[in-house]
């Protein structure tokens, strides 16, 4: 029996083992790359449309704000607030949220919180009123409310949420 060796009779290459260490992290590499660029653009993408939907502005920026109530007034048989507001800022105010306090004519208090579901802009002028523009978040009614005893009524946004505006000097009409 005759015995070859194997190693003269085959005449391939194999590649040598640092080279092919260098090719593995350099494929590595390379995909790590890809993969982190796309989860960067993916979550700036997402932070863009976050940013369009939930704006909360900066302590100093909400300071120059100026979004303020120009008139008020109450209808003293339907109960509904109307409301002119001006935004002269640069702001987007969202998240808007009234607060109306005072007493029923039997002198229990009342406390009513509406949600305005729109997004006041910036530079607008907007009249709302709570018949049709508030989404009430308790079940108080405002058809018990005595208009003459309202002590409090507050504006606050979720752009600029340590800057309410607090006012109770609404003009009560009759019709």
């Amino acid at each position: 029996m005759k015995l070859t060796n194997l190693s003269k009779s085959t005449n391939k290459k194999a590649i040598s083992p640092i080279i092919s260490v260098v090719l593995l992290v350099l494929v590595a590499a390379i995909l790590t790359g890809a993969i982190l660029s796309w989860a960067k653009e993916s979550a700036r993408d997402k932070l863009d449309i976050a940013d369009e939907h939930i704006s909360v502005a900066s302590d100093l920026t909400c300071i120059k704000s100026d979004l303020y109530i120009a008139e008020c007034t109450i209808d003293y048989f339907t109960k509904d607030l109307y409301l002119l507001i001006h935004n002269n800022s640069n702001l987007k105010f969202s998240n808007v949220v009234l607060t109306i306090e005072g007493n029923d004519f039997d002198g229990d208090s009342i406390k009513a919180v509406g949600d305005y579901t729109n997004v006041i802009n910036k530079g607008s002028s907007i009249f709302i009123s709570t018949a049709s523009n508030f989404i009430f978040r308790n079940s108080v009614s405002l058809s018990n409310l005595d208009p003459y005893t309202i002590n409090n009524i507050s504006l606050t946004t979720g752009t600029c949420v340590n800057k309410p505006i607090i006012f109770s000097d609404c003009d009560v009409v009759y019709g």
